[in-house]
């Protein structure tokens, strides 16, 4: 159901005030409203958490039909401040708030364009320094599963589309910013703190990622005594380079690395787990024993 109808239904059935209600998100995703652009549900609990809605909701109860050009300011004001405040692209601000407005019938029509969907970016998947407050940072783990593990242990989702990323806490805090050059940044809101604050993320260059493989050289360390340690070479292309078996290859998908050596005789899997590398070693002779990767 098309943005503006979920909301026009959603009214109907729990009356205007829905609108500064937590729950409207859930409406909508029950009427499948943001289906087509997964990102638009994120400006909703933006919308939310910063009380823009609660503003929302007194200006619809103010205008009248008459008075659309003042209308089309207030819309135009709201998109500004809220952009320039929590990160969000203008363009999506104002499709989402006029949406509100022309379900129920302040404007004859919707101006915006953005209800298309958008790529799926994956570029974030990895180790990163999140700077969460002023003077406060940890390590946070960003997982392809669509969860995210801060060293404190505390547990996030997280969505990016069209880089623009949200790592949150449902109902609780919201981490909204935009993706450049290997950091994140923007404002984050929460329930106590709807006037929100700046954030970043600094992409790491250690654990279990490309650009950290490839930026030196490992040791394989075997855990059988027959079984030499075997430094390693990663090379951007997939092949690995081993001191005792010259070439052989390796690939890294869903943060599993495998690597295979002695003419493929050897393949190591490996994940990173509590800071970590390890995994096992396994032969064609149906040989297994555990084995550690480390940096030199």
């Amino acid at each position: 159901m098309e943005l503006y109808l979920a909301i026009r239904k959603t009214i109907e059935i729990e009356g205007m005030s829905i609108l500064c209600d937590k729950r409207l998100v859930n409406f909508l995703s029950d009427f499948h409203a943001f289906s087509s652009n997964d990102a638009n549900k994120n400006v909703f609990r933006m919308l939310y958490a910063s009380n823009y809605l609660n503003e929302i909701y007194s200006i619809c109860h103010s205008y009248n039909h008459e008075r659309e050009s003042e209308i089309r300011r207030e819309i135009q004001r709201l998109s500004s401040s809220f952009s320039e405040h929590y990160g969000i692209k203008f363009n999506q601000a104002t499709y989402c708030i006029e949406s509100i407005f022309y379900a129920i019938n302040l404007i004859p029509s919707i101006t915006v364009d953005f209800d298309s969907p958008m790529p799926y970016e994956s570029n974030i998947i990895g180790l990163w320094d999140f700077h969460y407050k002023e003077n406060k940072e940890m390590k946070l783990e960003i997982r392809r599963d669509g969860t995210a593990k801060a060293a404190s242990g505390t547990i996030y989702k997280w969505e990016n589309v069209n880089e623009q990323f949200c790592l949150f806490i449902e109902d609780f805090v919201y981490y909204n910013g935009n993706i450049k050059d290997g950091e994140i940044s923007g404002t984050a809101v929460s329930i106590y703190k709807p006037a929100g604050w700046h954030w970043y993320a600094t992409r790491r260059d250690d654990g279990l990622t490309k650009s950290n493989l490839i930026s030196g050289e490992w040791i394989i360390i075997n855990d059988v005594a027959d079984l030499e340690d075997n430094k390693v070479t990663f090379l951007e292309n997939g092949i690995l380079q081993s001191d005792l078996y010259d070439l052989g290859k390796w690939q890294l998908e869903d943060e599993v690395l495998e690597m295979f050596t002695a003419n493929n005789f050897i393949r190591y899997t490996v994940s990173l787990s509590k800071g970590k590398i390890s995994g096992v070693g396994r032969n064609k002779i149906g040989n297994e024993w555990n084995v550690e990767l480390i940096k030199k």
